[in-house]
C-alpha cells in the first residue's frame, strides 16, 4: 500500500503587508516573513521537498523571521495578524516566541489545555534541516527547539502569545512598581545537579528587572560547588544544617528573616519568563492581592512536548467551591506581611505543604493567578513530583490531599476549628539552622 503525502503550506510575506496574510488551516504552515518587496507568495509542496523549497526562497528573499503555524490550532487569519503585528511590534521580543489558542481560565482547579505547536522564530536561531526530520509533527518540532534553546550557554528566553485573548483595558494604564521590586526577594531552593541550578541563574542573568535580592538555599553540598552568580541582584547563599530536611525550613526561615517586602517563589530546576516579575507584581498591586501565582508551560521531558497549563484567576473562589491545585506555588510571590499572617510553611515534611500552605492561607489572605504564561517548568524524571516515593499519585500524598480536603470543608462549615485540624502549623522536631555560606555582589 503506497504511503499518502503529506503536505505543508509556505508563504512568504512583508512585514509591511501583513493584512494579505490568509490561513486556512488546510495543511500546516510555514510563514517566511521578509522586509524586502510586498509580493505575497504562496507554495505548496510535498514534506520532501521541505527542504528544497526552503532553500529556493531563502536564496531570492532576504528572510528573517519564520512562523509554523499547525493547521490543529484551527487560527482565524485576523487573530494570526493581530498577535503578529503585535509580536513584531516589540522591539525586545525574544528570538522564540510561542502561540497558544486562547482558552478562558478554568474556574477550580488546575486545566492541562493541550500541546503547544505554533511558534515564530528568527531565522538565525533554526536548523532549516533539522526542522524538516519533525516537520510533520509540530508538537514534537518545538519541544527540540525549545529545550536545546534553554538549555544552551547563548539561548535567551522565551514567551507565550495567547492568540485571540480578549483585550483587558485595565492594563493599559502603566503602573510604575520598579521600586517595589527592588524590595522583592527572590528565593530558590535547591538540591541536586548543580547543572540545573546554572541553567536557572543563567536565565535571570539576562532579565533585565528582578528582584532586588536573590537567595539560594542548599539542602546538599552544592554550595560548595563553583557557580557563576552573574545577575544584577544582590546574591546570598546558604545552606541547611543538617541537610536533606527539604525546603520548607529554608523558605520560611528566609522570608522571616527577611526585610524585604514581597517574596517570589522559583524551583531552581525551572525557568522563570523574564517578564514575570513584572507582570505580577503589577497585577498582585491592581488586584490588591495577597498572594498571586500564574499559568504554567511545562516542557515534558518524558513525553517531550510542552503543554499549556492554566489556572483559576480566583483562587479563594476555587478553593471554596473545593477546586484542588487551583495554584502551582513555584509560580507564585505573596506579600511578606501575608505570609507571615499564615503562620507559614509547615517544616516536619519534606514535600506536599505547598498545598497545605495554600489551604491555610485561603482563611487569611487574598489569592488569585495572572491570565499569562510566566513560568517554564521541566517535567523530568527522578524530581520530587515524579519520583516513585514522593511522586503525585503516592499513597501518602493522596492520603494528605483527602485529609487536607476533608477538614478545608469541615473548617468552612464551621465544624472545625483551623487550629485543631490537619491545616494547623506542623513543626518539626530537631534542632535546625539555616547558615549563610557567604554573600555574592
Amino acid at each position: 500500500m503506497q504511503k499518502k503525502q503529506s503536505f505543508i503550506d509556505f508563504i512568504v510575506v512583508a512585514y509591511n503587508d501583513l493584512d494579505s496574510l490568509i490561513i486556512d488551516n488546510k495543511n500546516n504552515l510555514i510563514v517566511l516573513l521578509t522586509d524586502d518587496g510586498e509580493t505575497l507568495v504562496k507554495i505548496s509542496c510535498n514534506i520532501d521537498n521541505a527542504l528544497n523549497t526552503y532553500n529556493q526562497i531563502c536564496a531570492e528573499r532576504n528572510i528573517k523571521d519564520i512562523l509554523f503555524i499547525a493547521r490543529e490550532d484551527a487560527f482565524s487569519s485576523l487573530k494570526v495578524r493581530e498577535s503578529l503585528k503585535s509580536i513584531l511590534g516589540n522591539k525586545e521580543r525574544p528570538e522564540i516566541m510561542l502561540l497558544t489558542p486562547y482558552l478562558p481560565p478554568p474556574v477550580q482547579s488546575a486545566r492541562e489545555d493541550g500541546k503547544v505547536q505554533s511558534f515564530i522564530i528568527k531565522r538565525e536561531k533554526l536548523n532549516f534541516p533539522f526542522a524538516v526530520k519533525h516537520i510533520e509533527k509540530y508538537d514534537k518540532l518545538i519541544y527540540y527547539i525549545v529545550y536545546e534553546y534553554l538549555n544552551t550557554p547563548d539561548g535567551d528566553n522565551i514567551e507565550v502569545v495567547q492568540v485571540d485573548k480578549p483585550c483587558d483595558n485595565s492594563h493599559k494604564k502603566k503602573q510604575k512598581n520598579h521600586h517595589l521590586i527592588n524590595n522583592s526577594m527572590l528565593l530558590i531552593p535547591h538540591k541536586g545537579t548543580v547543572k540545573l541550578l546554572k541553567r536557572c541563574i543563567s536565565h535571570l542573568s539576562k532579565t533585565p528587572l528582578i528582584p532586588g535580592q536573590t537567595t539560594i538555599c542548599f539542602d546538599d553540598k552544592g554550595y560548595k560547588k563553583p557557580i557563576e552568580y552573574n545577575i544584577n541582584s544582590h546574591i546570598d547563599l546558604f545552606f541547611n544544617s543538617p541537610l536533606g530536611v527539604g525546603p520548607y525550613l529554608a523558605r520560611h526561615y528566609s522570608i522571616v528573616n527577611s526585610e524585604k517586602k514581597y517574596v517570589f517563589f522559583q524551583d531552581s530546576d525551572d525557568i522563570s519568563v523574564r517578564s514575570r516579575f513584572k507582570k505580577q507584581l503589577n497585577e498582585l498591586k491592581r488586584r490588591d492581592l495577597d498572594m498571586i501565582g500564574s499559568h504554567e508551560l511545562r516542557i515534558d521531558q518524558m513525553a517531550r512536548c510542552i503543554m499549556v497549563v492554566r489556572f483559576p484567576i480566583d483562587v479563594n473562589k476555587a478553593l471554596e467551591n473545593n477546586g484542588i491545585h487551583p495554584l502551582f506555588h513555584p509560580t507564585s510571590m505573596i506579600s511578606r506581611s501575608g505570609y507571615l499572617k499564615t503562620k507559614g510553611f509547615s517544616t516536619n515534611l519534606k514535600f506536599s505543604y505547598d498545598l497545605q500552605f495554600l489551604m491555610r492561607a485561603f482563611f487569611f489572605l487574598k489569592i488569585g493567578n495572572i491570565d499569562e504564561f510566566l513560568y517554564i517548568r521541566f517535567k523530568r524524571q527522578n524530581s520530587l513530583i515524579t519520583h516513585h516515593k514522593t511522586g503525585l499519585n503516592t499513597p501518602i500524598r493522596s492520603f494528605l490531599l483527602w485529609r487536607w480536603m476533608v477538614d478545608l470543608k469541615l473548617i468552612k462549615e464551621n465544624k472545625l476549628d483551623l487550629e485543631d485540624s490537619s491545616l494547623s502549623l506542623q513543626k518539626h522536631e530537631f534542632n535546625y539552622q539555616l547558615l549563610k555560606y557567604r554573600e555574592q555582589h
